[in-house]
């Protein structure tokens, strides 16, 4: 299969022949206390984001299996 992505640089080749999920799932569990942004007065935590997107492929995949 031809595939036009570049695999150049080390995030690259990690990403390649990955689904979002499977990359989501990495940084997730790679990362720990660090912030994208705030939110009100509380700092958001990229955790937080990447578990929610989990949370998301979760309840899709449990729909698909119903």
């Amino acid at each position: 299969m031809f595939d036009k992505n570049p695999k150049t640089t080390p995030a690259d080749v990690f990403v390649a022949g990955k689904t979002t999920e499977a990359v989501v799932r990495a940084i997730g569990a790679a990362i720990g206390a660090q912030t994208v942004g705030t939110v009100g007065p509380d700092n958001l935590m990229a955790n937080d984001v990447l578990a929610a997107l989990v949370a998301r492929f979760d309840r899709k995949a449990e729909r698909r299996a119903a």
